[in-house]
């Protein structure tokens, strides 16, 4: 039997140890991720998958950083644009069209719609826009509230839509938060939300320490990583 060359052996094993010593590096669990190699796509920012039972304050998987807004921009999903032009949070009901109302509060209401427990109402006046060529059937209360702060986690806010200044007419009571917008028509309602106190576990997860702002989402699709949040201007503590 021939034997094999020394030198060769070698060089076998040197290629060997230098294979087996590449290491992938290591991809953090939370804060912002940029892929070196596409520098076109959006940062990410994760939330950690150990933050715990978030009970009634679900937490979202991910967020596209770009989508992040300040109070005056304006978001466009599908076709639709949405613009914050006010922002009231309150108790009072003030002069609104009580009838409007779906009263949900827990603590209760008085006669003029006021809250008279822990919670608050949060009006929004939003202008929708149709940029398409076609009409469009929206939904005004469509998206919602959410927390998020500064390094990116994000929260459910504990809400439910109970106000819109117009009611649509055009099908059942159940769609009266609906519209149909005509090729490049707008309309500009107010919206209001109730919101009510935090739970125990939300407040464990909010009570560290990193700033938390309230949002609006404009929801894009079903992924949420593609939706757009609307910073309010509103701290939660």
């Amino acid at each position: 039997m021939k034997k094999f060359p020394l030198f060769l052996l070698a060089l076998l094993l040197a290629s060997v140890l230098t294979g087996c010593g590449h290491v992938e590096p290591a991809v953090p669990d939370s804060g912002l991720v940029r892929d070196p190699d596409a520098a076109t796509e959006p940062s990410v920012v994760t939330v950690p998958t150990d933050a715990g039972d978030a009970g009634d304050t679900e937490l979202l998987p991910a967020v596209y950083a770009e989508n992040l807004l300040s109070l005056t921009d304006t978001a466009i999903g599908n076709g639709i644009s949405y613009s914050v032009l006010d922002v009231q949070r309150t108790k009072e009901f003030g002069s609104r069209t009580l009838e409007n109302l779906n009263d949900l509060a827990a603590g209760g209401t008085d006669g003029n719609g006021n809250l008279l427990g822990d919670e608050d109402y949060l009006f929004l006046t939003i202008q929708f826009a149709n940029t398409t060529d076609k009409a469009v059937e929206i939904l005004r209360n469509q998206g919602g509230l959410r927390i998020i702060n500064s390094e990116g986690r994000v929260l459910h806010c504990d809400s439910e839509t109970v106000y819109c200044d117009q009611k649509w007419d055009g099908g059942t009571p159940g769609k009266a938060f609906h519209w149909v917008l005509a090729p490049n028509e707008s309309v500009t309602s107010e919206i209001g939300w109730i919101v009510w106190g935090r739970s125990e576990t939300s407040k464990a997860l909010l009570g560290d320490g990193v700033g938390w702002s309230l949002y609006y989402e404009v929801e894009v699709s079903d992924d949420s990583s593609e939706n757009y949040f609307i910073d309010l201007g509103l701290k939660v503590e």
